[in-house]
Order: structure tokens, then C-alpha cells, then sequence
């Protein structure tokens, strides 16, 4: 849910895609081309017409690159090493 709460806060539009994990939707060529790893989180941004997958990733590229998300992720290279120090943090911890 951390990438769900990011993008409403971030006010970027995005849609979720049910997958039904027990038929094996998570392999599907069409979503291994999103995510690799065929895990989720995963997005396809057609602004910049790229994939993105894992959570911190998501969300560092969307602080770079939606005017509304910036505020998240200062640009400023300490305060940023902060934010991410703790992105990562929760990433590993969970």
C-alpha cells in the first residue's frame, strides 16, 4: 500500500490492474515485459513511455519526473539522501 498512498498524495492519476496471482497472471509475457521479475509493484508510465518495478523505484521515479510528486523527494542532494535513506530502510524492514 506504500506506493498507493504515495501516488494519492503525489496527486498523479494512475489505475490498478487486478491479476489473479493463482492462475498465474504474474507470468504472463504481456506483464513480464513490465516486471522482469514477475513481482508486483509494477507500472507502465506512458508519459514517458517506460516500465518501472519494486515500490522504491516506483517512487523515486515519480518524485523525478510528476510536478505533483516532487515535494516528496527534495532535489537538494542532502535532505534527498535522507528521504531515500529511509525509503530504503522500509524497504529492506518489510
Amino acid at each position: 500500500w506504500k506506493l498507493t498512498i504515495f501516488l494519492e498524495e503525489a496527486d498523479v492519476p494512475y489505475k490498478v490492474v487486478p491479476m489473479d496471482l493463482g492462475a498465474g497472471d504474474q507470468f504472463a509475457e504481456s506483464f513480464l515485459k513490465i516486471s522482469p521479475n514477475g513481482r508486483m509493484p509494477a507500472v507502465y508510465d506512458p508519459n514517458m513511455q517506460m516500465s518501472v518495478f519494486e515500490s522504491g523505484a516506483i517512487m523515486i521515479h515519480v518524485a523525478d519526473n510528476y510536478p505533483g510528486a516532487r515535494w516528496l523527494l527534495p532535489v537538494d542532494p542532502r535532505p534527498r539522501a535522507k528521504v531515500l535513506e529511509w525509503l530504503f530502510w522500509v524497504k529492506m524492514a518489510t
